[in-house]
């Protein structure tokens, strides 16, 4: 197999990441759950969040929970969606945790936990305006609760909410108090504080940077802002200091080299590069180190970028690297084109 396209993991750097997110939202009476579905359960990437300091390791995948109670015993595992009723009996098995929004499914794994003699812990979704997941009507609300609550089966760990998913809501300190007064009214109804109220994913991580996290959200879901930083630097702005960009980074090799006419009597040199949107998802999703170097096509197995004002002069067999965005990391993980390359120090 050839050398590149190479995805290169620095697992040194991401566990600095995953102790500086975990610094930081401690400040804030937060703990994190380390989601690896952005790097597709990658093991060494999981051991590298648990070395990291998490305590609990979530995905929407079961099949990437596969061989971590080997590694990581005592680590939590958290579904981070509701389950599907075909596969409730791998839930029960495989997770501890899972988050839930339909009453019938809290039944499923009620029987299914008592089957297996387990107890199973559950996070009830409430819907604060994004339109993903969650209970809006309070009634059916407290009915799942009471429901959880008086189960031998369940346990009813807490609640939690998604924002900036589907409908492109913020996660402002205004829409996050709906969900800690939410937890306020459960809490009275069972009449006991609840272990989690968890204010939903990366994009929450905006609060904990402002120290303006609403009362009582004590949990987030935090992958891809823990992998690459990207957003709340680039897009929001904020102060990253003590966070490396440089996790993780494709390097591609050129393939080949031509000059193209510009329309104007010149010609610029392109480079060909055998790695395309198969691998990485969009041409959006690929940041060129180099910001000189432009990326004009994509196809299905090749990208074509302009190298003619490169700071370093480009040729056959030279490598270009890109830093990711999150899609392109999902993508870049899952491809058996792309080798990776776990760098440790």
């Amino acid at each position: 197999m050839s050398e590149y396209p190479r995805l290169l993991i620095n697992l040194e750097h991401f566990r600095n990441n995953v102790r500086e997110t975990i610094k930081r939202c401690a400040q804030c009476g937060v703990t994190i759950t380390g989601v690896i579905k952005g790097v597709n359960g990658l093991p060494e990437v999981t051991r590298a969040y648990i070395d990291g300091g998490v305590a609990s390791v979530g995905t929407s995948r079961l099949e990437q929970f596969a061989g971590v109670r080997e590694y990581a015993p005592a680590a939590e595992l958290m579904l981070i969606r509701t389950p599907m009723p075909s596969e409730i009996e791998d839930v029960v098995r495989l997770t501890d945790i899972s988050l839930n929004t339909e009453i019938s499914v809290l039944k499923a794994l009620d029987r299914e936990a008592f089957r297996q003699g387990r107890v199973h812990k559950v996070l009830l979704m409430i819907d604060t305006g994004d339109l993903r997941e969650g209970f809006w009507d309070e009634k059916e609300l407290s009915e799942a609760c009471l429901l959880a609550e008086r189960s031998a089966n369940l346990y009813l760990a807490g609640v939690g909410t998604n924002v900036g998913c589907y409908g492109a809501i913020e996660p402002t300190v205004e829409t996050l108090s709906k969900l800690s007064e939410a937890a306020e009214k459960i809490e009275a109804l069972i009449g006991r504080p609840l272990d989690i109220i968890s204010g939903g994913a990366s994009s929450s991580l905006m609060r904990v940077w402002d120290k303006d996290m609403p009362p009582k959200i004590n949990h987030l879901r935090i992958g891809g802002e823990v992998m690459l930083a990207h957003t709340n630097r680039v897009v929001y702005g904020y102060d990253m200091s003590g966070f490396y960009f440089d996790a993780f980074r494709l390097e591609a090799e050129i393939a080949a080299v031509i000059k193209v006419s510009d329309g104007n009597g010149r010609t610029r040199r392109k480079a060909v590069l055998d790695v395309g949107s198969v691998d990485f998802c969009h041409a959006d999703a690929l940041y060129p180190l180099d910001p000189q170097i432009r990326i004009e096509q994509v196809s299905h197995d090749h990208t074509l970028v302009d190298i003619e004002d490169a700071r370093d002069k480009c040729g056959l067999g030279d490598k270009l690297t890109f830093d990711l965005s999150y899609g392109a990391l999902v993508y870049l993980t899952k491809s058996r084109s792309v080798k990776l390359e776990f760098i440790d120090k």
